[in-house]
């Protein structure tokens, strides 16, 4: 059998390279948990096809391109570890192959950057931010989706640090800026009005926060782009829920922040799984929930869930099983 030549190996490679990029684009979006089990079946063949490129020293966008959605899809599906090391493998690879200021290979820092700040690593996180914005604004100007992205990183990141005062002043300018760059339906403008209602939320202003959110889910739940289990519009429906059980002190919005807490936790359960962190994230929610209603009982059930299944992800010493079972703990002994 002859074997096949240095030039005709690549010539393989590189149409391998376009079918894969290709059946990515078919697959679509990698948040969608819907499309999940075809993206797991096409990881394992672009994390081959990137090993041989590098062996062979064939350098290509496309497969640069189709590892970014790799990444968003593993990110997606909680395995922010994962993804970060393919971020990162991505985002040397995009500056190597395209130049730091390139705009695929900002997509690709944006993306590290918000690995960054899921993993509290916020000093590195807000460095890449800053990047992006400033790289962006002097190249295509404040109003680009580039320089949108940066400012959503950063703000973001002011977001953990409670700095909520300058996080609202960015998504405000993001959703007026994407609204009329990219209309009031695009993923961009949506996911900031969803970010600035958690940030209502989180300054007392509940409904504001719950004006926003019904206007996002009003276009996320009739566009087939999303729909009830697109992980966007569950983030955003778990933020009504914050909102409704903000606004229960007359108990009259409680019995509606139940009813959409456990429909969420439904669903997450259903399509993500019950480890992942958005389950568990909505399971705290859905706590607060009980706990607004006077149903101590449940809420400290379902408070044990969240620890054990925290203890078997996380580990028992991860700072958030610990945060956790305290709580748990002094829930316990105020009922005693």
């Amino acid at each position: 059998m002859k074997l096949m030549t240095e030039s005709e190996r690549k010539k393989w490679l590189q149409l391998a390279i376009i079918f894969i990029y290709e059946s990515s684009k078919i697959i679509g979006d990698p948040k969608f948990p819907g499309k999940w089990d075809r993206w797991q079946k096409l990881v394992p063949h672009v994390q081959t096809l990137q090993g041989h490129a590098e062996m062979c020293g064939i350098a290509s966008t496309e497969l640069l391109e189709t590892y970014l959605l790799v990444g968003l899809y593993l990110d997606a599906c909680g395995q922010n570890g994962e993804a970060t090391l393919v971020f990162e493998q991505a985002h040397a690879e995009g500056e190597r192959l395209l130049g730091p200021e390139h705009p695929l290979t900002l997509m690709i820092t944006g993306s590290l950057a918000s690995a960054y700040g899921t993993q509290g690593r916020l000093a590195e996180a807000e460095n890449l931010g800053l990047h992006i914005l400033e790289t962006s604004r002097k190249s295509k100007g404040t109003e680009h989706v580039h320089t949108l992205m940066g400012m959503g990183v950063l703000a973001k990141i002011y977001q953990e640090q409670k700095r909520f005062a300058e996080a609202e002043s960015f998504f405000l300018q993001i959703t007026a800026i994407s609204n009329e760059l990219l209309g009031p339906e695009d993923g961009t403008t949506l996911n900031s009005m969803t970010t600035l209602a958690q940030i209502y939320v989180n300054e007392d202003r509940a409904a504001e926060a719950e004006g926003l959110c019904l206007r996002v889910l009003e276009v996320r739940h009739r566009s087939p782009k999303y729909g009830d289990k697109h992980i966007d519009t569950l983030a955003c429906m778990a933020i009504l829920v914050a909102a409704y059980t903000s606004q229960g002190s007359s108990g009259s919005r409680l019995p509606e922040a139940e009813r959409l807490g456990s429909r969420v936790l439904e669903i997450r359960q259903r399509v993500q799984g019950p480890g992942h962190p958005d389950t568990l994230n909505c399971m705290h929610v859905l706590v607060q929930v009980y706990r607004a209603n006077g149903h101590e009982e449940r809420a400290m059930g379902l408070m044990g869930k969240v620890v054990a299944l925290m203890i078997d992800i996380f580990g028992p010493d991860d700072p958030r099983t610990v945060r956790s079972a305290a709580a748990l703990t002094s829930w316990g002994l105020a009922a005693a």
